[in-house]
């Protein structure tokens, strides 16, 4: 299928907006942080048990010895997060 100028405008221009937004969102917390990245307080510290829980074996445990839980509410950021502690990620690094 060819790709006619108005469809390349439209692409580059939600691109660009993709971008303008992320810029938007990550600048001020940066600022805030002095450079240093931050991971927003209400869920990242739930993610992060479940991706250590995850990284040492228990899958979707908030805690080892207890049962599988539905606690957290993504299933695609433990995960990444659980990558970063297999590479030897800790603290501020995985982030």
């Amino acid at each position: 299928m060819m790709q006619t100028r108005l469809d390349v405008m439209v692409r580059t221009g939600l691109v660009a907006l993709c971008c303008a937004v992320a810029i938007a969102l990550v600048a001020p917390s940066l600022a805030l942080t002095g450079g240093l990245p931050c991971a927003p307080i209400d869920d990242s510290s739930i993610h992060f048990q479940y991706a250590r829980s995850l990284f040492d074996g228990h899958y979707s445990r908030y805690n080892p010895q207890d049962p599988p839980t539905s606690g957290s509410t993504s299933l695609l950021y433990p995960l990444l997060i659980a990558i970063g502690f297999a590479m030897g990620l800790k603290g501020q690094n995985i982030l």
